[in-house]
Formats: structure tokens, sequence, C-alpha cells
């Protein structure tokens, strides 16, 4: 377990980092939200996309993401 003391020393993202870290410890009352099917996330955001981009004018990649307007 860390210090308040080293959690305030930390970087935001590496502090927030350590929640994952604490919700694997059985005594906690945190959980871990992380997507653990890749699958799922990628059929969500493909059915969420849909219905806010239904003409396809943005793409998303990895490096990205870019709208075309037509």
């Amino acid at each position: 377990r860390l210090s308040y003391e080293e959690i305030d020393a930390m970087k935001f993202i590496d502090a927030a980092d350590q929640f994952k870290v604490a919700a694997k410890d059985e005594s906690t009352i945190l959980t871990d939200f992380s997507v653990k099917h890749h699958a799922y996330y990628i059929a969500f955001v493909g059915v969420f996309r849909e219905q806010v981009d239904p003409q396809e004018v943005c793409t998303f990649t990895e490096s990205g993401s870019t709208r075309d307007v037509q």
C-alpha cells in the first residue's frame, strides 16, 4: 500500500494507475473496470458509432481520428 505522501509525489497518470493495482487487493472496496474482452469492446464501439455517425464521415485508427466533411 502506498501512503498519501507517496501518491501525492507521483505524476497524475502514475497515481491513477495505482487504482488498478489497489483494485486487485482482496481487502479493497475498489473495482477494476478494465476491458477484459476486447471483441465485446469493439462490437460496442461499432454499434455506438453507427448511432453517433450514421453517415460514417469519421474514421478511426490507432493513431487518431479524422473527419471527412462532404
